[in-house]
C-alpha cells in the first residue's frame, strides 16, 4: 500500500492540494477586478507558496474559482536566479511566453527580439501590446522572487520599467517570497521605488485545524488505514498544522499503522510516541534554519515565547512580563507573518512545541553533557559551600532586578558582579591561614 502523504516537494494536483481557499479567492479577485492587480505571496520556508502558485494555474482550480480563458499564466523559478540581470530576465520571460502562446507571428516576433544584443523595455512593451491586442492578460508567477530583489546587478531602472507595464494593465505579477519584498532591498533607492507600491501581502499561515482535519481525511481516503482522535491531535500539535511537517508526521504514523489489521491502544500510544521522536530529529534542520534566518531582535521574542510555554514558576513568570512588552511590536508580528509564531485569541505563541522546547536548549543551554571532577578536601568544602551562598545571593539579586527591569538588558553587568565576587572568593578560600588572619 503507498504512503499517500507528499512531503518536501510541491504540490501541483489540486486533487492533493487543501486549504489556502482564502488566499487563492484574493488573489484570483484582485486578478479578476478592473485594476487588475498584483499580489505578493508571503510566508515561511516549505509553508506552500510554490504549491499554491502551482495549483492556481490549473484549469480544475480556475473553474473552481471562476476565472476566464483570458487570464494566461507565466511560471517562471527563480530559485538559481540571484545573479540574474535585467536583460536576463526578459529574456526569461519572453522565452516562457512563446512557448506558452501558440501564435506563429507572436512567435517570430519574439524570435526577433531574442536575437538582439540586448533586449529593452520598449522590446518587452510591444510584447505586451500585441498580446492585449489578442484580448489575453498575461500574469507572471514568480516564484522566489527575492533573489531578484536582492540581485547586485538590478537597478531602479528595472523596478520602474517592470511598474510601468503593470500600471498600465498590460501584466499582472504574483510573487512568492519569504518575506516583504521591501525587506529584501538592498539599497535606500531600491526600497523606497513606487514599485512595492502595487503589491498586497497575502500570508500563508499554519493551517487552521479544520483544514489540518480536512488533508488527513483526504489523504487517508481509501487507504484503509485511520487515525484516532489522539492520533490525530499528536499530529496537528507536534506539527502546529504546518503543512509540510503536518504531512511528514501524518507519513510516519501511516507507516507504523500500515498493513496491521487491529491496533490496540498501547500500539498506538508507543506508536506516536515513536513518530514524534522520529519526526523531532528530521524537522531539526528546519528549526535551525528559521534561526539562523532570524534577526535578533527576532531570535529574543523567540525565546522569550519558549521561555513563557515551557518553564515553570518564576522563570515562566518573568517571561510573561516580558512578553506583555511585546505586544504589538513589529517584531513579533514579523513572526507571525513567517507563520513561526501563531495568534489565538490575542495570545502568541511558538507554532510547535518541539520547536519551543528547541528555542529554549539553544538559548538556555541543554542539560547534562560531561561532568566535571569536584575536588575533595576541607578547601573544596568551604568553595563549594561560599559558592552555593554567592549563587544564591547572585540569583536573589537578578530576582529582584527581574521584578523591576528586563533580565536580559541586565544579563552582563550581572555577571561580571557575579565573577568579581567569584574572585575574591577565591582568593579568600584558597589564601594561606596567615595572610586570611591579616585581612
Amino acid at each position: 500500500m503507498r504512503n499517500p502523504f507528499i512531503c518536501g516537494s510541491p504540490i501541483s494536483e489540486p486533487h492533493y492540494f487543501y486549504g489556502r481557499h482564502q488566499e487563492i479567492r484574493r488573489v484570483i479577485e484582485r486578478l479578476t477586478n478592473p485594476g487588475f492587480e498584483s499580489s505578493s505571496i508571503v510566508g515561511g520556508r516549505r509553508i506552500g507558496k510554490t504549491s499554491l502558485l502551482q495549483v492556481l494555474q490549473r484549469p480544475q482550480m480556475r473553474e473552481r474559482f471562476g476565472l476566464s480563458g483570458e487570464f494566461v499564466f507565466i511560471d517562471i523559478d527563480l530559485s538559481q536566479r540571484s545573479d540574474i540581470t535585467q536583460d536576463k530576465f526578459w529574456r526569461l520571460v519572453l522565452s516562457e511566453m512563446q512557448s506558452t502562446f501558440v501564435d506563429e507571428n507572436l512567435s517570430n516576433q519574439i524570435d526577433e527580439i531574442l536575437k538582439k544584443e540586448s533586449v529593452s523595455l520598449h522590446d518587452v512593451d510591444t510584447i505586451f501590446e500585441t498580446v492585449v491586442d489578442q484580448g489575453f492578460k498575461v500574469v507572471l508567477l514568480l516564484d522566489e522572487f527575492e533573489n531578484v530583489v536582492q540581485s547586485p546587478k538590478l537597478g531602479g531602472d528595472f523596478y520602474l520599467g517592470l511598474r510601468s507595464l503593470i500600471t498600465a494593465h498590460k501584466l499582472a505579477v504574483v510573487t512568492a517570497s519569504r518575506r516583504e519584498l521591501v525587506y529584501y532591498s538592498l539599497t535606500e533607492e531600491i526600497a523606497a521605488s513606487p514599485f512595492f507600491n502595487v503589491f498586497t501581502n497575502i500570508y500563508l499561515l499554519p493551517f487552521s485545524i479544520q483544514e489540518a482535519h480536512e488533508l488527513i481525511e483526504g489523504y487517508l481516503e481509501g487507504t484503509g488505514v485511520s487515525l484516532s482522535k489522539d492520533d490525530v491531535e499528536c499530529v496537528t500539535r507536534i506539527s502546529g498544522c504546518h503543512p509540510n511537517f503536518l504531512q511528514l508526521a501524518c507519513s510516519y504514523l501511516f507507516d507504523a499503522y500500515r498493513g496491521k489489521k487491529r491496533i490496540s491502544k498501547i500500539d498506538r500510544k508507543e506508536a506516536r510516541q515513536a513518530v514524534e521522536e522520529v519526526f523531532r530529529v528530521q524537522i531539526e534542520p528546519h528549526f535551525a534554519y528559521y534561526w539562523k534566518h532570524s534577526t535578533k531582535g527576532e531570535q529574543r521574542v523567540l525565546a522569550t515565547l519558549a521561555q513563557r510555554s515551557q518553564s515553570r514558576g518564576l522563570r515562566a513568570w518573568m517571561a510573561n512580563r516580558r512578553y506583555r512588552r511585546l505586544s504589538g511590536q513589529r517584531t513579533l508580528t514579523s513572526l507571525v507573518n513567517r507563520g513561526i509564531v501563531v495568534k489565538s485569541d490575542g495570545d502568541h505563541q511558538i507554532f510547535s512545541p518541539i520547536f519551543a522546547r528547541w528555542v529554549l536548549s539553544r538559548t538556555s543551554g541543554v542539560p547534562g553533557g560531561e561532568k566535571v571532577k569536584v575536588p575533595r578536601g576541607r578547601k573544596a568544602k568551604r568553595l563549594s559551600y561560599l559558592g552555593a551562598a554567592l549563587s544564591f545571593a547572585f540569583s536573589s539579586l537578578s530576582m529582584g532586578l527581574g521584578l523591576l527591569f528586563d533580565l536580559d538588558f541586565l544579563f552582563w553587568p550581572s555577571v561580571v558582579l557575579f565573577a568579581v565576587f567569584l574572585l575574591f572568593a577565591l582568593f579568600v578560600v584558597l589564601m594561606p591561614k596567615e595572610g586570611r588572619r591579616e585581612i
